[in-house]
């Protein structure tokens, strides 16, 4: 199972699991395990404001997810290290667990 092709589902399940067998903390669990589109009130809410309905069962990369937040946090909150940092940490995490980005096919280290 690869971090770059997860459903929401999959990806609130492999946080409990991450977080079950002591792999992240449960700040970290929280931020991972966080997905909006599995509010049953996502559509009427956010899909409303973005034109978009939810896809909870659409994968998506994590990886990449996390870098854009990355990335937007430093540009536009740089004066918030501590979220700056933990969305560096999750980063990191993320790469670690994925392996390396070279197609192995290795599987997660969970």
């Amino acid at each position: 199972m690869s971090l770059r092709d997860l459903t929401p589902r999959q990806m609130a399940e492999v946080s409990l699991d991450l977080y079950a067998a002591g792999v992240v903390t449960y700040e970290d669990y929280e931020l991972l395990a966080f997905q909006p589109e599995l509010h049953p009130d996502y559509n009427d809410t956010v899909g409303a404001l973005t034109g978009e309905p939810a896809g909870p069962d659409r994968p998506r990369d994590y990886v990449t997810q996390w870098e854009d937040r990355l990335n937007f946090e430093r540009r536009y909150n740089p004066q918030n290290t501590r979220l700056v940092r933990k969305t560096e940490h999750i980063v990191s995490l993320l790469l670690t667990l994925d392996g390396p980005p070279d197609g192995s096919g290795r599987p997660m280290a969970a």
